[in-house]
């Protein structure tokens, strides 16, 4: 492994970390009000976002 992908893993790994300690997201009134808004429009087609999801994951290019 060179040390490009070693530092790339290690990240994703901690951020994975960090986010899966995660488990409270305090918002005031007007914060949750736009995230509601947010939630509740309608589905809109992201071409760009699809096509991100469809490729390798980050750890996973070049192999």
């Amino acid at each position: 492994m060179n040390v490009t992908d070693f530092i790339l893993r290690s990240a994703c790994e901690k951020a994975e970390q960090t986010l899966g300690e995660t488990t409270r997201i305090v918002v005031d009134e007007t914060q949750w009000k736009a995230f509601m808004t947010a939630l509740d429009r309608p589905v809109k087609d992201k071409p760009r976002l699809r096509r991100l999801f469809q490729e390798p994951h980050v750890t996973k290019r070049g192999r």
